[in-house]
């Protein structure tokens, strides 16, 4: 464990930031279950309007529903996770991810040179092997 935190500090500490405290940040970010779903493979070749699949999740008792190229992420209370991924199933559609994640709550933009210098970090933390997940409120504006 002192060996990752060492290593998580030193990466924050190069790139110019430091590390704050067991739970410094969590007020930025709430629990949510979180799905990709994937259209069922007949809608695929009827090329159904996405925005019925929107629907559809809202109906099924999604709070949040954003297209994504890869198909529809949903968010949801992270109690109800198994129920929805479960009742998304029973309707026919393919459920390519469920997990819990830490969701932002308000974005920050960020752009110019610290665009590249924040993904460089952000990739050097993922590379850590310890290291699960690493979240981010960070809204990368072109």
């Amino acid at each position: 464990r002192q060996r990752t935190v060492a290593e998580v500090k030193n990466i924050l500490e190069r790139s110019g930031g430091s590390l704050g405290g067991v739970g410094s940040v969590s007020y930025l970010f709430e629990k949510k279950g979180y799905l990709l779903v994937e259209e069922k493979e007949e809608d695929k070749e009827k090329k159904e309007n996405k925005e019925e699949m929107v629907l559809r999740m809202i109906d099924l008792g999604a709070e949040d529903v954003e297209v994504v190229e890869d198909g529809v992420e949903v968010y949801c209370e992270p109690s109800r996770l198994y129920q929805l991924k479960n009742a998304i199933q029973g309707v026919g559609f393919v459920v390519k991810a469920a997990e819990l994640v830490m969701d932002a709550k308000n974005l920050l933009p960020v752009s110019g040179e610290i665009v590249e210098k924040l993904k460089n970090t952000l990739s050097a933390l993922e590379e850590v092997e310890d290291v699960q997940k690493v979240y981010t409120n960070a809204d990368f504006v072109s």
